[in-house]
C-alpha cells in the first residue's frame, strides 16, 4: 500500500485531476495504481524501484490508459520501453547472479 501512497500524487498529477477527490474516486484511483504495480511486478518479477523516473512514468502512464479506457493500447504504445525495463532488470538479476557465483 505504501507503494501506492507513493505513486499516487504523480497518478492524480498525469490524470489531471484538480479537484478534491471522495471516497469512491480515491478507491478507484489507488486501485487502478494497485493494478499497474502488480502488472509490472508480474512483467519483471521484481519490487520494483519508484524513485526510477522509468519506472515511475510506465506505471504512471499505465493508470492514464485504465482511466481513461484504453488499457489494451498501453502495451503496444510503450512496448519499446517496457523491453527496456525487463531488460534492465533481467540484466540486474544477471550481475547479481554472477557475484553469488563468483563469475566473472
Amino acid at each position: 500500500m505504501r507503494d501506492v501512497e507513493i505513486l499516487l500524487p504523480h497518478v492524480l498529477d498525469v490524470c489531471n485531476v484538480t479537484w478534491t477527490l471522495d471516497e469512491q474516486e480515491l478507491r478507484y484511483f489507488k486501485r487502478m495504481t494497485q493494478d499497474a504495480i502488480a502488472y509490472f511486478v508480474r512483467r519483471t518479477g521484481e519490487d520494483l524501484d519508484l524513485t526510477d523516473g522509468q519506472v515511475r512514468t510506465l506505471l504512471v502512464h499505465r493508470v492514464l490508459y485504465d482511466h481513461n479506457k484504453r488499457l489494451e493500447w498501453f502495451e503496444h504504445n510503450y512496448q519499446n520501453e517496457i523491453m527496456q525495463l525487463l531488460v534492465s532488470y533481467a540484466a540486474e538479476d544477471l550481475a547479481m547472479e554472477s557475484e553469488l557465483h563468483g563469475d566473472h
